[in-house]
């Protein structure tokens, strides 16, 4: 009974909160070249498409039409001129899990919108839904207030705004966070084919995120051996997919991003040059949100603690958080995204120690 009223209460969060991701959606800009790409992958014309994706903009609320077509110059011009999109969606190319996605939806007779929003729901249901069955033992075997602790840790997973702010947005970020937490899970709990489905999806869904789980290859040649062909995996399909679907430089994609944006990038052409890295990424880490270094700072004091006392899973801790920087020195966007579901993994592992031991742990000496 204590169970199954849990499961009720939490799936009762759970829907409260695809309720608000659900009519609380942030359209950034770069949903349109996802759509278009999702369009042209079923067959239509680059001209075909970029009409379909800026007639279902036009009809978006006021705020996010003038945001989408009219903020910047760049965007107007891109509004009118389909082969500006077809070279800027380059930039997007190689995230082919998460527009191969979006064209099975809108193939099933989804919306644009709808399509879009289904993934930020699959996205939040499987970070609410992975980290539940985590903390869930501890839920319903504690009693007063270390109950009450259980389900406020849950709930700050589930419910804060960095959490809603990326299940939100119109990419594929909150759902490569999603697979990257459903994937820990299954690695700490036993269950193997949870952990390889999860992160190869992931993989594909935002390659990047890959740097996330191949920086824990050192720990498993240690810990765990029989993850090492699995990392390793996934290293070669997100550098195959980096391979397969080339862009136009790391150089042209920071001066794209953290500079002036390109209407026609495929012209651009720029040689890497060490102070233009180290102007952007002071740049950058000045412009770096309160909340988003409160994140930040979190993670890294648990994971420091984690190696003084040497609690069980510190390796995966400080692998996770390595690999978390990497993937910001290499495109330092700092935002919600790069940070959430490496805290939220750092925080479960730092309260493993508290939790009652599961199955399957084999790892955890």
């Amino acid at each position: 009974m204590r169970l199954a009223r849990a499961d009720a209460i939490a799936a009762t969060v759970v829907l409260a909160a695809w309720v608000y991701v659900w009519t609380h959606p942030l359209w950034g800009w770069e949903v349109i070249p996802y759509l278009t790409l999702a369009k042209t992958a079923l067959g239509h014309s680059w001209a075909e498409a970029h009409g379909w994706v800026y007639d279902w903009v036009r009809h978006l609320p006021d705020f996010w039409r003038e945001d989408l077509l009219q903020r910047h110059f760049h965007r107007a011009a891109v509004a009118k001129d389909p082969e500006s999109l077809r070279q800027l969606a380059v930039f997007y190319h190689a995230n082919v899990g998460f527009y191969g996605l979006l064209a099975g939806l809108l193939a099933a007779g989804l919306s644009a919108g709808v399509a879009v929003m289904f993934t930020n729901l699959l996205g939040m249901g499987l970070l609410a839904g992975a980290s539940w069955l985590w903390l869930r033992p501890a839920v319903v075997a504690s009693h007063g207030w270390r109950r009450w602790f259980w389900w406020l840790v849950w709930l700050a997973i589930v419910l804060n705004p960095l959490t809603l702010l990326v299940m939100r947005a119109s990419g594929p970020d909150g759902l490569a966070v999603g697979l990257l937490v459903a994937g820990m899970y299954g690695l700490t709990h036993g269950r193997w084919p949870w952990t390889a489905a999860a992160w190869i999806a992931m993989s594909l869904v935002q390659p990047i995120t890959a740097l996330l789980v191949v920086a824990l290859l050192p720990w498993a040649c240690v810990r765990a051996k029989p993850l090492v062909a699995l990392l390793l995996g996934i290293a070669v399909l997100a550098g195959g997919l980096s391979v397969l679907f080339p862009g136009y430089g790391l150089p042209v994609l920071w001066q794209h991003t953290f500079g002036f944006p390109y209407t026609y990038p495929a012209g651009v052409t720029l040689v890497w040059e060490w102070p233009m890295y180290q102007a952007t990424l002071l740049a950058r880490l000045g412009d770096i949100g309160m909340v988003e270094l409160a994140a930040w700072l979190l993670t890294l004091a648990l994971a420091a603690r984690m190696v003084y006392l040497r609690t069980p899973w510190w390796g995966v801790a400080v692998a996770l958080l390595a690999g978390a920087i990497v993937r910001e020195g290499m495109f330092p966007t700092l935002w919600a995204g790069d940070v959430v579901g490496v805290a939220v993994l750092v925080v479960l592992l730092a309260l493993r120690p508290c939790l009652r031991a599961g199955k399957g742990l084999s790892f955890d000496a």
